[in-house]
């Protein structure tokens, strides 16, 4: 069998052996696709090879039957299917037979090629078909039945099929999954590759699954510097994407600087990193004593402010007058204490309060009493919201009314 050189391989998976490591090799030609998960990338072929028929399996997809491969990694004993190839790199290249031809056009990899078309078409080009259906329509119609319709169609489809696969390739090998790859390639296509390559920090808020750790795993791989400007876009990012899992919308510079410089990167580094992200318009330094924001929190916060700001200068009258709230008191067994009636006084004559206190303070309670003093005034309707599904579902128990 012959194998096509390195350099007309497509590599898939990040290489886990140094070049002079020790470890298994087997080349051969996918004879048959025995499993494969479209979610995970993981496959199991069977291969013809120099020393007969062999199984092998790895996180190889997309694969197709008549393929070439050449697999790096370990001979291992399954204990239900017995010896098969574990592989952990693997290098694609179609196949150069005509069986593997006839294999590889006809396993469902192009749409419109089945494997009738498949044997005319290397029985009309032999070892050139691949390259008669790149070359686009005109040399299609050279095959008897072939049309001028159905020759652009085939050569779209092999085009789409062949550039497909040849990306996927790549988005595998650079240490992303099957589905990763599919939703990378169904969203930017060819230039999926080129956005990975630049910056794989970026997939973090672009592809669900792919976090810090994987980032950094991906630009290691692609041999991106730890003291990258890239890399620090990445790490200022994450690092406050972490504070806001802690609750805060913003970390001071100084704390950021020390985490920073921790992770191994130079001050240069960061500031220039910083500047790219404030450019972006990711980033937000507020001053004089600098803190850092991600730019939605930024706007969060402000737009909460000016939204205050907005409630408190209306020019509201009182919601109901001192009468109706003791007329509504007398009529609940509830007796507000002193620290709760200033609470209820406060919302009823204000345009925006907040109501605070500890477990078992009459929070809930002397809400009860606000809603029945409000809705003895007339004042209808009125609203309640909660900011979780399960405290929307609390407050009807605890009010009696819908939220």
């Amino acid at each position: 069998m012959r194998i096509r050189p390195p350099g007309t391989l497509t590599t898939l998976l990040p290489r886990p052996f140094a070049p002079e490591t020790a470890h298994d090799l087997l080349e051969g030609q996918v004879a048959n696709v025995v499993y494969v998960s479209e979610e995970s990338g993981f496959a199991v072929v069977s291969l013809i090879t120099s020393d007969g028929p062999q199984t092998a399996a790895g996180s190889i997809a997309p694969v197709h039957e008549g393929e070439v491969l050449r697999l790096h990694g370990r001979w291992d004993t399954h204990p239900k299917f017995g010896r098969q190839f574990k592989a952990q790199w693997s290098e694609h290249a179609s196949p150069t037979t005509r069986d593997g031809l006839e294999r590889y056009l006809g396993s469902g990899a192009f749409p419109g090629i089945g494997p009738d078309l498949a044997r005319r078409l290397v029985g009309h080009f032999g070892d050139g078909a691949l390259e008669a259906l790149a070359a686009g329509p005109e040399r299609l119609q050279e095959v008897k039945g072939i049309g001028p319709k159905r020759a652009a169609a085939l050569a779209e489809s092999f085009q789409d099929g062949h550039e497909r696969h040849r990306v996927l390739a790549e988005l595998r090998g650079s240490g992303l999954n099957g589905a990763q790859a599919r939703a990378l390639y169904e969203r930017w296509g060819a230039g999926a590759i080129g956005r990975v390559e630049a910056d794989p920090y970026a997939l973090i808020e672009q592809l669900r699954g792919v976090g810090f750790e994987t980032a950094e795993r991906l630009a290691k791989g692609l041999g991106i510097p730890r003291d990258s400007v890239v890399r620090g876009r990445g790490v200022i990012a994450h690092l406050l994407r972490q504070g806001a899992k802690e609750g805060h919308v913003c970390l001071p510079q100084q704390e950021l600087s020390d985490k920073l410089e921790g992770l191994g990167l130079g001050a240069e580094t960061v500031a220039e990193a910083a500047s790219g992200l404030v450019e972006a318009e990711r980033l937000v330094i507020e001053e004089p004593d600098p803190v850092w924001y991600l730019s939605g929190l930024w706007m969060d916060e402000t737009g909460v402010a000016e939204h205050l700001g907005r409630l408190l200068a209306a020019d509201l009258a009182p919601a109901a007058t001192p009468d109706q709230a003791l007329a509504a008191m007398r009529r609940t067994a509830f007796q507000p204490d002193p620290g709760q009636r200033r609470a209820i006084e406060m919302a009823l004559r204000e345009p925006f309060a907040v109501l605070t206190g500890g477990p078992g303070t009459g929070k809930t309670t002397t809400l009860r009493l606000l809603l029945e003093i409000l809705e003895s005034a007339g004042v209808d309707p009125v609203r309640l919201a909660s900011p979780t599904g399960r405290a929307a579902k609390r407050l009807p128990e605890a009010t009696g009314r819908h939220a």
